[in-house]
């Protein structure tokens, strides 16, 4: 069941990561190895899964789907 804090857990409490996803990341945060011939290599030794991982719980993948990365800044209040 997924947990109140964090709704795209799976049953067990992980956070299914999917290829798709994997290659969004990549070419929204790393545009420069995204779909060069050392892509693979990158993904595994840069940990990108995991990374893809935290960015599904803390909410940030819908947010690159629908506005980009620059929206994610959060603009300083007084």
């Amino acid at each position: 069941m997924p947990s109140k804090f964090n709704p795209a857990a799976d049953l067990f409490g992980e956070i299914p990561v999917t290829w798709p996803e994997v290659y969004e990341w990549m070419e929204r945060n790393v545009p420069r190895w995204a779909g060069s011939r050392r892509e693979d290599w990158y993904i595994k030794n840069w940990n990108v899964i995991e990374k893809v991982r935290r960015d599904k719980s803390l909410a940030f993948m819908s947010a690159y789907a629908d506005k980009g990365r620059k929206n994610l800044i959060p603009e300083q209040t007084q």
